[in-house]
């Protein structure tokens, strides 16, 4: 009595391909999320590059570098609509059969009898296709020196997500601007939010951006200092060795005979220091101070036990001190006497 019905689902026993839609923004630009657990950072790339010059066997996360097949960098908004999109078909595919099927058997009821018999079918609601989300006005577009691949994303991102090629050496001060540009724009943001998602919502929205932004900067400078590391010395640095101030500043006196201190201060030094302090606190212990926190970083605004809050103000300082320590490691012993411009960025 089912045979269309029946028919139809002996297709799913072999697997069936369904093609989906893909959103992507006015630009064409496709987004994506990191799969790594430590970054899961949003980003986009121009989804005719991500069809060409991404590899299926792997892709590259701009922000942290990590890889992991083509496959696997899709948003959580977008794996719910490719789910609503797959049911949708389903459904459709089985409603049709079952009409076939209802309409087959009524026709062959006998009129008039002292029984009648009739079968109807009610289609199911089907689930709404959610679009990706656009990205905001902060966005920074970049494209690879070495394949040309265009893809953007919210503050630095120097991995090219087709090739791994590092742009930090010459991308890092584009990068700065671009989160300045950010921070003067807070405050607008704030008021846009707040007729959308109210008061409160448009707060924690800000103050997470903020956060994110610091954050993003440590991992900004921990590039860019490889990046000159290797040109200067000819070899790749030991694994996250500049994530410290400390250790960083060390090799950084070893290779090249100045220290951080020496290039922007002890002040400046320390400034920074409770930079990535903090970037470790938001990254491990989602920003709750602890006392390792109070002895190494010598803040003590906060006791152990309370979330950090990190202003505006406090990532420019940051930001400027970052600024002013990469061109003082952009004059290496290599552009000592070359008449480099510290005010410009070497390529």
């Amino acid at each position: 009595m089912f045979e269309n019905l029946l028919r139809e689902l002996r297709k799913f026993e072999h697997g069936v391909r369904i093609e989906v839609r893909v959103e992507t923004d006015e630009k064409g630009f496709l987004d994506r999320k990191c799969p790594h657990e430590n970054c899961g950072e949003h980003f986009k790339v121009l989804l005719k590059d991500w069809k060409d010059k991404v590899p299926d066997a792997k892709a590259y996360c701009p922000i942290c570098g990590g890889s992991a097949r083509s496959t696997e960098w899709n948003t959580p908004e977008q794996e719910r609509s490719f789910s609503d999109q797959a049911h949708n078909h389903v459904s459709q595919l089985i409603a049709d059969a079952n009409e076939k099927d209802v309409s087959a058997f009524n026709s062959r009821q006998p009129s008039g009898g002292f029984i009648s018999m009739r079968m109807e079918h009610r289609r199911g609601l089907l689930l709404p296709t959610l679009p990706s989300r656009a990205r905001d006005a902060f966005e920074q577009e970049f494209q690879c020196e070495q394949c040309a691949c265009q893809y953007s994303s919210v503050g630095a991102a120097f991995f090219c997500p087709a090739c791994g090629h590092n742009s930090a050496g010459s991308q890092y001060w584009a990068a700065l601007e671009a989160v300045r540009k950010l921070l003067d724009g807070v405050e607008e943001l704030r008021a846009h939010l707040e007729q959308s998602v109210g008061r409160d919502g448009a707060r924690d929205i800000v103050r997470l951006l903020v956060e994110n932004t610091a954050t993003k900067l440590v991992g900004s400078f921990q590039r860019f200092a490889e990046v000159r590391y290797s040109e200067i010395a000819g070899q790749i640095p030991r694994r996250n060795v500049f994530q410290g101030v400390a250790a960083g500043s060390d090799l950084w006196l070893a290779v090249t005979g100045s220290s951080y201190e020496s290039l922007i201060g002890p002040t400046d030094l320390a400034t920074i220091s409770r930079l990535f302090q903090q970037r470790h606190l938001f990254a491990h212990r989602d920003g709750i101070v602890d006392q390792d926190y109070v002895d190494r970083s010598g803040d003590r605004r906060f006791s152990p036990g309370q979330r950090l809050i990190v202003s505006v103000d406090e990532v420019r300082r940051v930001l400027d001190v970052l600024d002013r320590l990469a061109r003082g490691m952009s004059n290496g012993p290599e552009n000592a006497n070359s008449g480099h411009d510290p005010s410009l960025p070497l390529t």
